[in-house]
C-alpha cells in the first residue's frame, strides 16, 4: 500500500487519477480525510484511510478532553458505517 500523503492537498479526485494507469495499486489516503469526505476518498480510489491531528487535538489532549476525542472519533465511524460497499 502506498501512503499517499498528504491526500487533502489535491483531494479524493487524485485519487482515481493515480488509479487510472495504475489500477492494481493500493492508496492509503491521509492528512485531509474528514467524516464528510471518507467516503469520496473510497469512491475514487483509497482502499484505506487514516485520521491523527483531526481526532487527538493538541487542545483536546492537552486538557484530557476525551469526550471530544470520542465523539470525533464516532463520527468517522458513522461515515465508515454508512458506506455503500
Amino acid at each position: 500500500m502506498v501512503k499517499v500523503f498528504p491526500a487533502g492537498f489535491s483531494g479524493p479526485e487524485y485519487f482515481k487519477e493515480i488509479k487510472a494507469p495504475f489500477n492494481d495499486i493500493e492508496l492509503l489516503a491521509c492528512s485531509g480525510v474528514r467524516p464528510d469526505n471518507l467516503e469520496s476518498y473510497f469512491s475514487n480510489g483509497a482502499s484505506a484511510v487514516s485520521f491523527g491531528a483531526s481526532v487527538f487535538k493538541k487542545e483536546w489532549l492537552g486538557k484530557n478532553d476525551f469526550e471530544s476525542i470520542s465523539k470525533r472519533i464516532k463520527e468517522y465511524l458513522e461515515a465508515l458505517n454508512k458506506r455503500k460497499i
